[in-house]
């Protein structure tokens, strides 16, 4: 199947950040090294609100520049460990890469109990990646990184903590006493902002629970603080893991109408999601897309082929991101 592109912004999209660097006297961008540069691998450890020890792994190269390097804190999925490996080839063009781990460490895709789906989509949890996004920059900081220029990263589960703190919509302080500098660039791989697996239904009925206000916080602008010259890069899989059906239009009764209002069904009719009756990761891809450009945000969109995993295509277009570059033609 030939490569899906969607163009948010029909410009070439340099990716220049006016927030950060220029004549106001920020930090410069270092020039982005020709060829691939050593890397090295430390494993390190953060402490949780709840003075858990939790790892924190830092792949980074070995040289330094005076500027420092640009930082990408990349976030897990339902893993064990942190991802901060599978982003090693970032690290190879001059990047520090950063993987804290986010969330309880026994929480994998075999032990997915340990956690809960009523728990997870309560959105605590993403509020402690504030804090694990505070820890990375200080690690980054000691390995030759410069957290004026961080781009934070999330594929699969590990979407929500980077959106969470990649949009600012941090609903409880965890680390009131962390400072962090807010991201210029986010990078989500296959994400599911309406939670369309059925494991989830049973929190969106419930009134105690916080479910429905944690989708708002991730596709309502609104609620979104980013510093000016923000871009986003989003890419979806071809999997249908997880589709789920839904009737065009949906039923009054359906599934879907727990997840929000009328202006997301209505979004998701806009953007051809009900077309196939089933909203899988491309859907929710496009709903963020056309939520992002209502907001005046650059973003770009595409779909990659193959299964649910991270793939070299996102990997180079991450580098992109992260070295503020037009994107290569597909």
């Amino acid at each position: 199947m030939p490569l899906r592109v969607l163009f948010a912004v029909v410009a070439t999209m340099a990716l220049v950040l006016a927030a950060c660097g220029g004549d106001d006297g920020s930090s410069q961008l270092p020039e982005r090294p020709e060829e691939p540069v050593e890397i090295e691998q430390v494993s390190l450890s953060w402490e949780t609100p709840d003075g858990e020890s939790w790892p924190l792994d830092v792949v980074a190269p070995v040289d330094t520049v005076e500027e420092g390097w640009p930082l990408l804190v990349t976030f897990h999925g339902a893993a064990s460990g942190t991802s901060a490996s599978d982003m090693a080839a970032v690290a190879r063009s001059g990047v520090v890469v950063v993987g804290p781990r986010w969330t309880i460490p026994e929480w994998t895709m075999s032990n997915l109990e340990s956690l809960g789906p009523a728990n997870y989509v309560d959105g605590a949890l993403f509020d402690v990646a504030k804090c694990a996004l505070g820890a990375a920059q200080e690690a980054a900081a000691g390995h030759g990184g410069n957290p004026d220029w961080t781009t934070v990263e999330g594929f699969s589960a590990g979407v929500h903590p980077a959106a969470w703190v990649g949009v600012g919509v941090i609903r409880d302080d965890r680390c009131p006493e962390v400072e962090i500098i807010a991201p210029i660039a986010m990078v989500l791989g296959d994400s599911q902002w309406v939670f369309e697996g059925d494991q989830w239904d049973e929190a969106f009925v419930d009134e105690s629970s916080q479910a429905t206000d944690t989708v708002d916080r991730f596709l309502n602008p609104d609620r979104w603080t980013v510093p000016d010259g923000f871009v986003a890069y989003l890419w979806s899989s071809e999997s249908t893991a997880v589709d789920r059906p839904v009737e065009n239009p949906p039923a009054e009764n359906s599934w879907l109408r727990t997840r929000g209002g009328d202006d997301t069904i209505d979004d998701l009719d806009t953007v051809g999601a009900f077309d196939d009756e089933s909203i899988g990761f491309f859907d929710n891809g496009l709903l963020q897309e056309y939520r992002m450009k209502q907001a005046g945000l650059a973003v770009f969109h595409e779909q990659l082929p193959g299964d649910h995993s991270r793939k070299a295509q996102m990997i180079d277009r991450t580098v992109e991101v992260v070295w503020q570059e037009p994107f290569a033609e597909s």
